[in-house]
């Protein structure tokens, strides 16, 4: 598990907070795939510290799921178990992941032919 969330985390940039709005990137264990969803709440549950967040999944047809959570375990900070099998979410970094990187600065090249008097 640790592995794949390892490899999840170097090809996607995620949030440090996760808000009503955000994109979220959903691995499942127990189906062993990614989907995505988009958070449409976020609410304090009855137990102290933790939170029903509801996110509608976005495929065909489209399916909403209430989830208790703590922080951690929406904010890919870690991976947590749900009926014994292991699911990581968190927020889509979209314009960490869109920026292009800079660019190299040029060498000054020097001329192929020289001049000699």
């Amino acid at each position: 598990m640790e592995k794949v969330i390892n490899t999840i985390k170097n090809l996607c940039k995620f949030k440090m907070t996760t808000e009503v709005g955000d994109t979220v990137l959903i691995y499942s264990q127990d189906q062993n795939r990614i989907d995505f969803g988009r958070v449409i709440s976020i609410e304090p549950d009855v137990k102290r510290g933790w939170f029903v967040v509801s996110i509608v999944l976005l495929q065909i047809p489209f399916q909403r799921v209430n989830w208790q959570l703590v922080p951690d375990y929406y904010t890919a900070k870690v991976p947590f178990k749900m009926n014994g099998k292991f699911k990581f979410i968190g927020a889509v970094d979209f314009d960490r992941m869109l920026t292009p990187p800079p660019n190299p600065p040029k060498k000054e090249e020097k001329p192929k032919l020289r001049v000699i008097k």
